[in-house]
C-alpha cells in the first residue's frame, strides 16, 4: 500500500505541476516544448490510473485493460523516443540564433519550415516508430503491478532497428546540439541580448538559458535512461526476424506479472523531467505575471491579488522599502517596464530595487561591448546603431537628476520664466512654488 500511495501522489502532483509550463509555453507557441509537456501529462494520467487499478494486491483479478492499455503503450513508445526528439528540436531553434547566418535568416523567416519541422520531428515521427514496433511486440502487452500497461519487445535483432536505435540516436543528437548551443553563446555572450532581439526569437537571455539548461537535463535524463535500457538488452545475435516466433499463438494473451523495479526506470525519468519543467518554468517572474493574468480571469482573482499586493507593500515597509523615494521608485518602475528582462539589464522585482541615472557615456549597445556586428548575410536583422536600456547604479533621492544636464537646464529656465511674469504683474495670485510644482 505504501508504494501504491507513494506513485499515486507523486503522478498527481506531477500532473499538476506540469499545468503551468505547459500554459507558460503555449502562449509563446513553442510547438516542441508543448509536445513534450503534453507527453509528460499523458503519462502521467497513465502512471496514476496503473498505480489505481492495479497497485493493490488483487491486481492479478483486477480490469483485464483491453482498450485503455492498447492505447497507452503507442503513447509509451512514442514517448520514449519523443522526448530526446522534441528535446533536440528545442536545442536547434537556440542553435539557430546564435548562427547568425543566412541559415538563421531562413529558420526563422520562412512561414512553413520550421513548424513543420517541429510537427514532424515531435509528433509525426515518434508515433511512426510507435507505429513499427508492432513487428517488434513479442505480445500484445503485459500489465505489471503498480505500472499497470507496459509492453514487450522481442529478442529478435528486429527490436534494434525499429525501436531502440531511435533512442540512442537522438539522445546523441540532442546532445550534441545542445552542447554547440552552449559553446556559441559563451563565444557570443556579450551581444546575447541584441541577437535575440533582432532575430525576433521572443526570448530575453534569462528565458534562453532557462531553456537551455532544460535542454541539457532532460537530455542527461534521456542519456541515463538509454543507458539503463541498453544494459538491460539481451539480443539474439544470429536472428532478426520471425514472425511465427514474435507473434505466436500466445500474442493476444495478457500476461499480468508482479512488480519489477527495472520496470520503473521510464517512471522515475518521467516524473524527474516534470519536477524540472515546473522548477524552470512555474516560479520565474514570467510564471507569476501569467498567474495574476489568470488570476484576474477568476472570480474574486482581483481581491486575492489585492490582499497579495497590500501583505507585499506592509513586508516592504517592515523591511525599509519606504526610505526610498517616490520619484526614485516610479523612475525605476519605468525603466524595468514594458518586455522586463528582454531589452533590460536591471534586476528581477524578486530581488532589490535598484534605481538608475542617465549618462550618455554608458548607453551603448552590446555589439560595442564585444566587438560584435552582423554581416551582409543578415543585415536584414542590423541594429547595430539601436540603443539599448540605461545601465543600473545605485544612486540616492538627491543625485537622482543631478547628473541630467537637460533637465537641470529645462528647471532653471521654468524658474526663471516664472519670476519674469510675476515681475510683469501677470499670475500673481499663485505662488512661485505651486508652478514649479506643476511645470516639474
Amino acid at each position: 500500500m505504501g508504494l501504491q500511495a507513494t506513485f499515486i501522489a507523486l503522478h498527481l502532483i506531477c500532473f499538476i505541476l506540469n499545468i503551468p509550463p505547459l500554459i507558460w509555453h503555449s502562449m509563446c507557441k513553442n510547438i516542441p516544448a508543448i509536445t513534450l509537456l503534453v507527453y509528460l501529462e499523458v503519462m502521467m494520467i497513465n502512471g496514476l490510473v496503473g498505480a489505481i487499478v492495479w497497485g493493490g494486491q488483487g491486481y492479478f483479478s483486477a480490469w483485464d485493460g483491453k482498450g485503455w492499455c492498447d492505447i497507452m503503450i503507442r503513447f509509451q513508445l512514442a514517448v520514449s523516443v519523443g522526448i530526446s526528439s522534441t528535446i533536440s528540436c528545442i536545442s536547434f531553434n537556440l542553435l539557430m540564433i546564435f548562427l547568425t547566418n543566412r541559415m538563421t535568416t531562413f529558420w526563422f523567416g520562412n512561414k512553413w519550415i520550421k513548424p513543420t519541422t517541429e510537427i514532424f520531428f515531435s509528433i509525426i515521427f515518434p508515433f511512426i516508430i510507435s507505429g513499427i514496433s508492432y513487428f517488434a511486440q513479442s505480445s500484445r502487452y503485459v500489465i505489471n503491478q503498480f505500472s499497470g500497461c507496459s509492453v514487450i519487445l522481442t529478442t529478435e535483432s528486429i527490436s534494434i532497428l525499429v525501436f531502440y536505435v531511435w533512442i540512442f540516436f537522438w539522445c546523441f543528437v540532442g546532445l550534441v546540439i545542445s552542447l554547440t548551443t552552449l559553446v556559441l553563446y559563451y563565444l557570443k555572450r556579450k551581444a546575447a541580448k541584441e541577437i535575440l532581439v533582432c532575430t525576433n526569437s521572443g526570448l530575453s537571455v534569462r528565458r534562453f538559458i532557462r531553456l537551455l539548461s532544460y535542454c541539457i537535463l532532460v537530455i542527461i535524463a534521456a542519456i541515463v535512461f538509454s543507458a539503463i535500457i541498453g544494459s538491460n538488452l539481451n539480443i539474439k545475435p544470429h536472428s532478426f526476424y520471425d514472425k511465427d516466433v514474435i507473434h505466436n499463438s500466445s500474442w493476444g494473451f495478457i500476461f499480468k506479472v508482479p512488480h519489477v523495479d527495472t520496470v520503473d526506470t521510464n517512471k522515475w525519468v518521467l516524473i524527474a523531467i516534470s519536477l524540472v519543467s515546473f522548477f524552470l518554468f512555474g516560479i520565474g517572474e514570467d510564471a507569476k505575471i501569467m498567474y495574476v493574468s489568470i488570476l484576474n480571469k477568476l472570480p474574486f482573482g482581483e481581491f486575492v491579488i489585492n490582499k497579495c499586493e497590500f501583505i507585499k507593500e506592509k513586508i516592504g515597509s517592515l523591511l525599509g522599502n519606504s526610505i526610498i523615494s517616490d520619484e526614485a521608485k516610479y523612475i525605476g518602475k519605468f525603466w524595468s517596464s514594458g518586455d522586463g528582462d528582454d531589452y533590460s539589464d536591471t534586476k528581477d522585482e524578486e530581488s532589490s530595487i535598484e534605481m538608475c541615472t542617465f549618462k550618455k557615456d554608458e548607453c551603448l549597445t552590446a555589439f560595442s561591448d564585444g566587438g560584435f556586428s552582423f554581416k551582409d548575410d543578415f543585415k536584414e536583422f542590423d541594429v547595430t546603431n539601436s540603443p539599448t536600456t540605461l545601465r543600473t547604479v545605485g544612486t540616492s533621492r538627491d543625485s537622482l537628476f543631478r547628473h541630467d544636464e537637460h533637465l537641470q537646464a529645462e528647471l532653471l529656465e521654468a524658474e526663471r520664466q516664472l519670476k519674469d511674469d510675476d515681475k510683469e504683474g501677470s499670475n500673481k495670485d499663485i505662488d512661485d512654488d505651486e508652478f514649479k510644482y506643476l511645470y516639474y
